[in-house]
């Protein structure tokens, strides 16, 4: 699981949702901010939990 992986699924898979009219696309780009952020601190700490295994 990668950063940059999991990025671009949420990127693409928000984009979707905005053109099927699921999701209002006003809330995109704060959704989008909200999950790179909880992206950059997960993986991190999950990555350095494989490396001391």
């Amino acid at each position: 699981m990668r950063r940059s992986n999991v990025i671009g699924m949420t990127i693409g898979s928000l984009l979707l949702l905005s053109s099927w009219t699921l999701l209002a696309s006003r809330f995109v780009i704060p959704i989008l901010f909200i999950v790179i952020g909880i992206v950059l601190v997960v993986i991190p700490a999950y990555q350095s939990e494989e490396k001391t295994k």
